[in-house]
């Protein structure tokens, strides 16, 4: 598939997230940052504290992230996507997503699908 050059609205990727100590494994779709989005990121989340550099996080994966598949308590059952669950993601979980969104790396594909 031909992406071209520039970020088109509504694009998305799909990206694997490898497990992490006892936290799952999971799936997201994300549509990538444009250069203004990460940059206005960068100016929080280098130079602020926790509390700043989550919220930073936070306001740029609003309208990235689109979904994941974490499972949740029941069987069949997914996490929803939302800002309250991001906060709570294990750090390199948190991240993997953020360098992705970001373009600093480059999407896995799910193991178990190829």
């Amino acid at each position: 598939m031909f992406v071209g050059p520039l970020i088109k609205d509504g694009f998305t990727i799909s990206a694997y997230i490898s497990a992490h100590g006892p936290w799952p494994a999971f799936n997201i779709t994300y549509r990538p940052a444009t250069a203004e989005k990460v940059y206005d990121w960068q100016a929080v989340a280098f130079g602020g504290n926790g509390a700043k550099r989550i919220g930073a996080a936070v306001a740029l994966l609003t309208d990235q992230l689109v979904a994941w598949d974490i499972p949740a308590t029941g069987p069949g059952e997914t996490l929803p996507c939302l800002p309250e669950h991001w906060k709570k993601l294990p750090h390199p979980q948190l991240e993997k997503i953020l360098d992705l969104v970001t373009g600093y790396a480059i999407p896995e594909a799910d193991p178990k699908n190829g």
